[in-house]
């Protein structure tokens, strides 16, 4: 039978199963830890005072051999359509979102959004889609893009390289190869 932990005559707070999972307010855990609320949010607090030795609070997840991937889901009651994994085959951290992989990070630091194939090796950010910058782009080397480009929503390069809708240009220089 479970173990159950009772305060003040208001029922069960906290139950260990026979399966020695245990259950934070609710009777019949899943897994090895659940905490569950009737209403409101559900918080689980890790908390650490920090002082000069390093105490940092932490979440730690960690398998049992190398070929384990740690993963923290984020769901609904239908489904976990969003992840963070920690991929120990080849050192990378993934994100997903809408049950997709979206954004990786590779073991030597390089970021790939929007696709999963080897990113070039100048280490530059590789990006298959439409970006998006609110503020301003500082580019020190080349521009390469294989459709058009576009400023405030006008096309100011087109995707046979020729420029277009240029109004004025103050300083600087534009060049296309």
């Amino acid at each position: 039978s479970s173990l159950e932990f009772r305060t003040n005559n208001s029922g069960v707070a906290m139950t260990i199963d026979t399966s020695q999972r245990v259950g934070i307010g609710t009777l019949s855990p899943s897994t090895n830890l659940h905490v569950k609320t009737s209403s409101g949010d559900c918080t689980v607090l890790i908390e650490a005072a920090e002082n000069a030795s390093g105490s940092e609070p932490r979440l730690q997840l960690k398998g049992t051999n190398t070929s384990s991937n740690p993963i923290i889901e984020f769901g609904d009651s239908a489904a976990f359509p969003g992840s963070i994994e920690y991929e120990n085959s080849d050192n990378s951290m993934r994100l997903t979102t809408n049950a997709s992989e979206r954004m990786r990070i590779d073991s030597s630091g390089n970021i790939q959004v929007g696709t999963t194939t080897v990113i070039d090796q100048s280490r530059n950010l590789t990006n298959i889609g439409t970006a998006t910058f609110n503020g301003g782009v500082t580019m020190n080397s080349t521009l390469n893009c294989a459709s058009t480009i576009g400023i405030a929503g006008t096309t100011v390069i087109d995707g046979s390289r020729n420029l277009t809708n240029i109004g004025t240009i103050s300083s600087g220089a534009i060049t296309t190869t």
